[in-house]
């Protein structure tokens, strides 16, 4: 009643008490104008507004609150690694990583069942990973888990995740295999620090290089076919061959590669046993006629006269 009352002084319109308008005698609100005014007043209200909307002009509407648990802290997916079910964010995954963000957002059985398989994956691998992802991380990146996360970030495109790892390869000792690794998980900074530092310094990998050539993809060994072909005493411009014929032949550029031993170390090392010599010849030969001092004072003579005792 109050409302109505206020709602006619906006037409001018004084309320006079309570008087029965109805035949159920109810009681109503005599305000000196019949109940077809107010119907019709009613009805301009309504029609105002329908034009309103015809107008092309939405009136304002409040936001709807009859679900009050649109958000939540809750996971809402659970990965499945090997035996292990995980319960995460899809919100997480899908701001780190397209490929979970395609998974999860294009109609796949994953978006619907609220599971996602990971195939010949490690439980231990993606705890990792995850933990890394979190927006609340403080995993610090390692020795331990730094191979494990750049092939994880290559392989799901986490763009930032990825970056990291390539900062911190750049200070892990170079070798032939850290080249392959950059290489495959597409680590460029990496990628580049290991070719340069062992096309500067050859002879140093030359040994792991004959080791694992027969394994390594062409993408590895052919910038390094220059300095293999060096080694073989061939013009450092001839072509590599493909990889299956590469493979075939390569127990002989393996053999090639091996490092000969040092001219000065291998010396050393006959000084060392001829030193020996005339003492051992002592010992054989007889007393009689003192062979054996003899044979002992002409070894060491001649050994002495080549510069080797």
């Amino acid at each position: 009643l109050k409302f109505v009352a206020i709602w006619l002084k906006q037409f001018g319109l004084q309320p006079c008490g309570f008087k029965p308008f109805r035949s159920d005698s109810s009681p109503g609100l005599c305000c000196g104008v019949v109940p077809s005014l107010l119907h019709s007043s009613l009805g301009m209200a309504a029609h105002d507004e329908r034009v309103v909307g015809a107008q092309g002009e939405t009136p304002a509407k409040r936001a709807r609150t009859d679900n009050p648990h649109r958000f939540s802290m809750e996971p809402d997916v659970h990965v499945q690694v090997e035996d292990k079910a995980f319960p995460v964010h899809s919100l997480v995954l899908m701001l780190a990583s397209p490929v979970f963000k395609n998974t999860l957002a294009s109609g796949m059985s994953e978006s619907s069942s609220g599971t996602i398989t990971l195939h010949g994956k490690k439980k231990c691998e993606f705890q990792t990973f995850i933990d890394a992802i979190k927006p609340d991380s403080t995993l610090t990146i390692n020795a331990a888990n730094v191979h494990t996360l750049s092939r994880w970030s290559d392989e799901y495109q986490v763009d930032g995740l990825k970056n990291r790892c390539d900062q911190y390869l750049r200070c892990v000792p170079v070798s032939v295999e850290e080249l392959e690794f950059a290489m495959k998980y597409n680590m460029a900074g990496r990628q580049k620090m290991c070719m340069r530092a062992i096309k500067t310094d050859f002879p140093r990998f030359q040994d792991e290089l004959a080791r694992r050539g027969s394994e390594l993809p062409a993408e590895v060994l052919e910038p390094l076919w220059p300095h293999i072909c060096a080694c073989a005493d061939l013009p450092d411009k001839s072509p590599m061959p493909g990889l299956e014929h590469v493979r075939i032949m390569w127990p002989f550029v393996a053999r090639t590669l091996k490092k000969k031993p040092d001219a000065e170390i291998e010396l050393e090392r006959i000084r060392q046993h001829a030193r020996q010599w005339p003492d051992q010849l002592y010992s054989q030969l007889p007393a009689s006629h003192q062979a054996d001092s003899k044979g002992m004072i002409w070894l060491r003579s001649q050994l002495r006269g080549v510069g080797l005792v």
